[in-house]
């Protein structure tokens, strides 16, 4: 117990320091006091445990590069600077040594492309997707930088580089400016489909695959394998 011993400027520092990564418990063996004397203090000091970590709020830590700082990452994030450090100690990354991996969904955003199916794009294209196990249900595919641009430099114009947030993926290579302005890319809304994907896309329903395996087969989003198959049917059935 504590008997009711004043507090200490560095125990008032320690509580909010530790207060969003260490249970009372914890805190009171530090401190040598009770729970409830913790408890009460917080109170008193209108303390509150940061809000939960949403998986965008995760994957943006793990899309950090040598630009980052903490204070730039808790402002984006509106939390603390303690609550983003101790987050990332969590997840096993730091400031001194940055993951060189993207998800999918990153590169999706600084290339402006669409997010759906980018995961299967990029493993089409013969891109390495690295996962990450972040609990028991919690997974996290990454791309290595040099990795994705090789993919780009063998298929220029399936990624829409004339919009690519410059410095975004590291390391960008020497001909990336070239292939910017030689960039033929039509994304999925704009392309059409061919005579042998729509009998493809048939062959597959009457076999029983579902939209999203063929989706897959045929390296098309999956938004668009659902909209297109009504659409054929419809044709076939008024031809």
């Amino acid at each position: 117990m504590d008997g009711r011993k004043p507090w200490t400027a560095q125990e008032v520092d320690y509580l909010k320091q530790h207060y969003n990564c260490k249970s009372a418990w914890e805190i009171g063996l530090d401190l040598e006091r009770s729970v409830a004397s913790i408890h009460n203090k917080v109170i008193k000091m209108g303390l509150k445990k940061s809000k939960p970590w949403t998986e965008e709020e995760i994957e943006y830590l793990f899309n950090l590069d040598a630009r980052d700082t903490l204070r730039k990452v808790a402002k984006h994030l509106n939390r603390t600077e303690q609550s983003v450090a101790s987050k990332m100690q969590k997840l096993g990354l730091s400031f001194e040594e940055f993951s060189t991996g993207y998800t999918p969904n990153y590169i999706a955003q600084k290339l402006n492309m669409n997010p759906y199916g980018m995961q299967k794009y990029l493993k089409l294209r013969g891109v390495k997707l690295t996962k990450l196990v972040l609990g028991k249900k919690k997974r996290i595919y990454q791309v290595d930088g040099a990795d994705f641009w090789k993919a780009v430099e063998k298929h220029p114009h399936d990624f829409n580089l004339k919009n690519y947030v410059r410095m975004s993926i590291l390391p960008e290579p020497e001909w990336l400016n070239e292939a910017i302005t030689a960039c033929k890319y039509v994304s999925w809304e704009q392309k059409g489909w061919t005579t042998k994907e729509v009998q493809r896309l048939i062959e597959l329903r009457e076999k029983g695959h579902t939209n999203q395996e063929i989706s897959e087969v045929l390296g098309r989003p999956l938004y668009s394998v659902k909209s297109k198959y009504p659409k054929v049917m419809k044709e076939l059935n008024h031809g």
